[in-house]
């Protein structure tokens, strides 16, 4: 579990976990909730039950931060559905290989930063540039 804090001194307070006990500390006592890396679907049905809890503590209304990794593959279209759903930060790693990283290979994590200019740049290009 983690917990990212800031309130009225200036840090928000997420917490980073996903039972349900934890989850329901998030929606009564947190600004924020930071899942690990889901389709799209299945963050939606994060944020819904966590959404569910922040109405019953009457909080559905105040503002609250989820922020996720996705696995789907990235498009504008991915970050504006997420932005709709309520998603208000994702972490990325362009230069990552899904398909190898997902299979248990991660030898290819380990280049040097220069490596991973090239599709960090194309990644804003293709997306960020459009999002903004």
């Amino acid at each position: 579990m983690g917990i990212f804090v800031e309130h009225s001194w200036g840090v928000s307070l997420s917490l980073v976990s996903e039972s349900g006990p934890a989850l329901r500390r998030a929606a009564r006592y947190c600004d924020g909730w930071v899942g690990t890396a889901y389709t799209i679907d299945v963050a939606e049905q994060w944020i819904d039950r966590i959404n569910g809890y922040r109405r019953e503590y009457g909080r559905e209304n105040e503002p609250f931060d989820f922020i996720v990794g996705l696995r789907d593959e990235p498009s504008v279209e991915l970050y504006r559905r997420a932005e709709k759903i309520g998603i208000t930060g994702v972490m990325v790693s362009p230069w990552a290989n899904w398909e190898a990283t997902h299979s248990g290979d991660h030898d290819h994590l380990l280049g040097t930063a220069e490596q991973y200019r090239a599709p960090i740049e194309d990644f804003a290009e293709r997306i960020i540039t459009k999002l903004t």
